[in-house]
């Protein structure tokens, strides 16, 4: 819940394909983020670390989406 609580975790980019990133986090699910959808990180590759956050969406069927924080290094 905006303003409630916040939740982040890492990931590895794994995949860029329809233009979206496939995001494996450290627990292994795989989430997605659209190519132009992102804050701070910029110059993003594939195999690179990233801090990753759900986004509110707005549905029943999908209530999140994610977004990259920022590239770690």
């Amino acid at each position: 819940m905006p303003g409630i609580a916040e939740h982040t975790t890492v990931g590895t980019i794994v995949a860029l394909d329809n233009q979206q990133w496939s995001i494996e986090d450290d627990a292994g699910r795989t989430v997605f983020v659209p190519l132009q959808q992102f804050t701070e990180a910029t110059n993003l590759k594939i195999g690179d670390r990233v801090e990753i956050q759900p986004i509110a969406q707005g549905t029943v069927l999908r209530p999140f989406n994610w977004t990259i924080i920022r590239k770690l290094k």
